[in-house]
């Protein structure tokens, strides 16, 4: 029993450092890293997490095969999430399906050593059976959508300092490296996509066929719209920077409207707040006074 325990304690210790290992710096940071130059001598260095997920990806590629149908929308999600390596994929595969295991099994084994009734056993062993299959997966939709509205907000920030880029000269591939020099601060996830189309483009790909897999890439309107007017503006030769000027506007224009949508729905939102806790409160301030005079009248009389 005891080396049971540790065995599925082990097993999920490794599972929540690879999760945790894939959040804190995916591989295309490390690669870019190295491209970059910012690592030195070092780059070439295999790093510790490497071996780790390595081993990782060798125990869970077993159960990644046998979810194999899945993996082709399994990869789009962790694309989209900022997820490119293969690696990644088997990861996820496979810890879907090794951490409902993993957790009814410290579930069965901690429940006679806590006392948990057996009824109340086999209940809290469907409820993390089901918590840990379902768990990855909702862990990579928030992450995504939270780099999809990180994009989608520094979009026309970007679109404004590429319009001046274009306009001061440079042609497309030098606007977008410029830009995602510029912005990698503010917006991180949107200069390392606009990094990688531009590595892309230098790699040997059209600009139509780089900035179409940066839109595949994202996933987000905003940017499908934004990618279809560059290359028809590139594919009939007309002006760039006049076509971006009114597409710019027109975003500029949309991300106010969201802003106000967003501000009218806040004092419906604040409704059942106010009803739950501010208006019981202040009813009670108000005329708590008034019906503990009551009461007393009532009792002397």
């Amino acid at each position: 029993m005891l080396f049971l325990s540790l065995l599925a304690f082990l097993t999920g210790s490794l599972l929540a450092l690879a999760v945790g290992l894939l959040v804190l710096r995916s591989p295309l940071e490390r690669r870019l890293a190295r491209l970059d130059g910012s690592t030195g001598g070092a780059a070439q260095a295999l790093e510790p997490g490497d071996t780790l997920l390595g081993q990782l990806e060798q125990w869970l590629a077993p159960l990644a095969r046998v979810t194999g149908g899945g993996s082709d929308e399994a990869r789009t999600r962790l694309v989209q999430a900022g997820h490119r390596d293969e690696r990644a994929l088997v990861l996820f595969l496979g810890g879907r399906l090794a951490a409902p295991v993993v957790l009814v099994a410290l579930t069965l084994l901690a429940g006679p050593l806590l006392g948990i009734p057996f009824g109340q056993r086999w209940v809290a062993c469907a409820l993390f059976g089901i918590g840990g299959y379902l768990g990855p997966g909702l862990w990579l939709d928030q992450k995504r959508q939270a780099r999809q509205t990180a994009i989608r907000r520094g979009l026309p920030d970007a679109l404004d300092l590429l319009l001046v880029c274009l306009e001061a000269g440079l042609a497309l591939g030098g606007a977008l490296a410029r830009v995602a020099r510029e912005l990698v601060r503010t917006n991180p996830p949107l200069c390392e996509e606009l990094r990688l189309v531009t590595r892309e483009m230098q790699a040997g790909k059209s600009s139509a066929e780089a900035l179409e897999a940066f839109s595949e890439r994202v996933g987000i309107e905003e940017v499908k719209a934004l990618v279809a007017m560059l290359v028809q503006s590139e594919r009939f030769g007309t002006g760039v920077g006049d076509a971006l000027r009114v597409h710019t506007e027109g975003m500029r224009r949309e991300r106010i409207q969201r802003a106000e949508e967003m501000a009218h729905k806040a004092a419906v939102k604040m409704i059942i707040p106010a009803a739950m806790f501010i208006f019981p409160a202040t009813l009670l301030v108000i005329l708590g006074p008034a019906a503990i005079r009551m009461f007393g009248m009532f009792a002397k009389g």
